[in-house]
């Protein structure tokens, strides 16, 4: 558990072996540091498959992931997760599923722009495995739910969700 409450690492023993997940609230400012961190948190504490999932208040691809021209909010935040994201090997769950897509988790007032800044991020050899990873209605809060199944692939018994 980060002291700063920005996320929690789970290790638990599943029937086919370690499972290693982790949510994450990541800030809106001093993101290298803090990407740097859980980075280290990570290498001391990650069992079997690593699985990430949380608001991580960055774009991965500016182009296609906010509605906002020119939009370079967070860049060297970005340039650190995805640093981690490579040391991991870890994959954007949603992106795989939908290459092309272009949906958004997070509606700012402020801006009066779409973003998504919410992500499921999963080891690489898992991609073959993702039976579903969709962006859900905004309800009661102001980011949209990111719904996630895993599968074996051989019936629906055993997904994780």
């Amino acid at each position: 558990r980060d002291p700063g409450g920005r996320y929690l690492i789970l290790v638990l023993d599943m029937p086919f072996g370690s499972l290693t997940l982790v949510n994450v609230y990541a800030p809106n400012e001093s993101q290298v540091v803090f990407f740097q961190g859980l980075k280290e948190a990570l290498l001391s504490n990650v069992e079997g498959v690593l699985i990430m999932g949380g608001d991580f208040n960055i774009t991965m691809d500016p182009r296609r992931d906010n509605t906002v021209r020119g939009w370079q909010y967070g860049r060297r935040g970005g340039l650190a997760l995805h640093s981690l994201l490579t040391h991991w090997n870890l994959v954007d769950g949603w992106r795989a599923q939908h290459p092309d897509g272009c949906e958004y988790t997070y509606y700012s007032h402020v801006h009066g722009s779409s973003f998504r800044i919410d992500y499921w991020f999963v080891d690489a050899t898992l991609t073959t495995k993702i039976r579903d990873c969709r962006v859900g209605p905004c309800c009661w809060m102001d980011h949209s739910l990111i719904s996630f199944v895993l599968g074996s692939g051989h019936s629906r018994r055993g997904s994780f969700r």
